[in-house]
Parts: C-alpha cells; structure tokens; sequence
C-alpha cells in the first residue's frame, strides 16, 4: 500500500491528477514510445485520426505495474472508398480515479493524402473532489510517398479547459522512411502546451512472416519500449512494455481482428 502511494504521488501530482495524459492506446503503441504512423493497428485512429487501419482492437495496459491501476482501451475502425469511420472509447481505472473518452473520428483517404478529425467526450472523476467532462476535437492530416510517411497531429484543437484548468493542447509529427522490404524506421516529437518536446525513434522489422519486432526509444523524459506483434490470419496478438525513469515496467496486450471487410 505504502509503494502504490509513492507511486500514485508521483504520477499525479497535481489537484486533477494526470488528466488526459497522451496515453498510448494499444500494446503496439507502448513498444513505440506512442509512435503512431509504426503502428498498423485498428488502434491508431483512436490517437491519430489520418490513420485507418480497418478492424476491431481491444486492449489492456497495467500502467507501471501497479495492481489496481488499468487503462482499457477499445475501437473498431472501417472504411468505404475514400472514407474511413472509427469508434471507441478508454477508461482509466484505480479505486479513486477514474477517466473515460468515448471517441468518433472521420478519416479522408486519397493516394499520397489523408486528412483526420475526431471528437473525444472526456469524463473525469476525482474521489471526493469532483466529477467534470468536456467535448474535444482533434485534427491530423498524413503525406504519403513510396518509401517515407509523414504524420502532424493538433490535439486539443478549441483549446478546452475543465473546471476552468486549461487541458493540454498537443502537437506532434510524426515520420517514418522504408529502408529495406520489411524494415521501417521512425522519428518524432510531441510537444505539450507548457512542457518541453519529447523526441521519440522507433524501429518496425517483420522478422518472420507472421512475427514483427518493435523497438523504440523517447528522450525527456527518457522511455525504452520494445513488443512483438503476431500475426494469425486476420487475427493478431501484439504484447508491448515500456520503461520509466523511476517507476515499474508498463505492460500492455492488444487482441485485434483485422480488415474484416476483406
């Protein structure tokens, strides 16, 4: 009880905790350090609404391996012609926080070009403190070309605040260059309103051909990740961990039914 405490001060540390922390949404996130545009799960549209990756994805995330703290995530994504349509929703889970955000985003798919909004209805409750929500809006647009892909996202679009807190705003980009058949490798950086830029790399590698490899590393404040993804028909498993400065081992599991249109 007395470790969760120290751990539970340290990761919330403000009056309304860590309210909508940018939080990887599934085991194939974890391994990248939150690096979307590596990830080829129907997860991504939920953090990244550019990407469409068609299918249903549920998840599990014991965040720094503390018993009673869960993040639980799940979305379902399909896509007709130019268009695609994602739903889901996350729910953060301990005995005295607790946050939920029902998702929808809109993806426009061309050749060399997507364009991504997607509205978020965050919930948020504090113990014996309070119970606030809010509407948010994200934009994110993707360049594609043969052999190199390039993410920007704005999160937090209007700016919206909560119990007149500001919520932060963020802006990432993303990119990710081919540089052989079954090999990509990533950089990024996001910047939180207020805070410094987290420069993120990340490296995907098919090893087999139902078994790829990610490994990943962010810097301030400083995150190894790594995971495996596997890959049974339309079916697959991703496991992924992350690493933290001074807290435990984050671990994830993701269980997805892919491109079930096809």
């Amino acid at each position: 009880m007395k470790k969760t405490a120290v751990i539970l001060f340290l990761l919330f540390t403000e009056a309304i905790f860590a309210l909508d922390l940018n939080l990887p949404a599934s085991a194939q996130e974890y391994s990248l350090c939150g690096l979307t545009i590596l990830s080829d799960s129907p997860a991504v549209s939920f953090s990244n609404p550019a990407l469409c990756h068609p299918g249903i994805i549920t998840s599990t995330t014991r965040l720094y391996n503390i018993p009673d703290l869960f993040f639980h995530q799940v979305n379902a994504v399909l896509r007709k012609g130019f268009w695609g349509v994602g739903l889901g929703a996350y729910y953060l889970e301990h005995s005295s926080y607790t946050e939920s955000s029902p998702t929808l985003s809109l993806s426009f798919i061309l050749k060399n070009f997507n364009w991504g909004l997607s509205a978020r209805f965050l919930s948020n409750n504090v113990k014996n403190y309070h119970d606030a929500h809010q509407i948010l809006i994200n934009s994110a647009i993707l360049w594609k070309s043969k052999s190199n892909e390039t993410t920007f996202l704005y999160k937090n679009l209007l700016n919206q605040k909560i119990l007149n807190i500001d919520l932060p705003v963020y802006i990432i980009w993303e990119s990710k260059f081919q540089l052989a058949e079954d090999f990509w490798l990533a950089a990024g950086f996001e910047k939180q309103s207020g805070e410094e830029f987290i420069f993120k790399f990340g490296t995907r590698y098919r090893i087999l051909r139902n078994l790829t490899l990610l490994i990943s590393c962010q810097q301030e404040p400083a995150r190894l990740g790594t995971g495996f993804v596997i890959n049974i028909g339309k079916c697959c498993i991703s496991y992924g961990i992350q690493t933290h400065q001074y807290l435990p081992l984050s671990h994830s599991i993701s269980l997805s039914y892919e491109n079930p249109a096809h």
